[in-house]
């Protein structure tokens, strides 16, 4: 429990953090420092707060990639309906 408690911490500290750069962006005072993060070990720490089943989570996953994807074609296809349009 205790690492649960000190990941719940972590991550609310995160979303406080957010919400003042937020802040600062509407501010115009944000820069963008970038740094690297472990992504399988950032999902799989939200797995064990949540105690979620992967195989749900895969489905899931897997059905937001395929929409996703359906969104993009269908975007391209729009703006290149339009480009079209304007060109003639």
């Amino acid at each position: 429990y205790v690492d649960s408690i000190k990941s719940s911490a972590d991550n609310l500290l995160t979303i406080i953090n957010d919400i003042l750069d937020i802040s600062k962006i509407e501010s115009g005072k944000f820069s963008i420092n970038p740094q690297p993060f472990n992504l399988k070990k950032s999902i799989e720490e939200l797995f064990q707060i949540f105690n979620v089943d992967m195989t749900l989570i895969l489905l899931d996953a897997f059905i937001l990639v395929v929409t996703l994807m359906s969104l993009i074609v269908y975007a391209k296809n729009w703006f290149r309906n339009i480009n079209e349009y304007h060109n003639e």
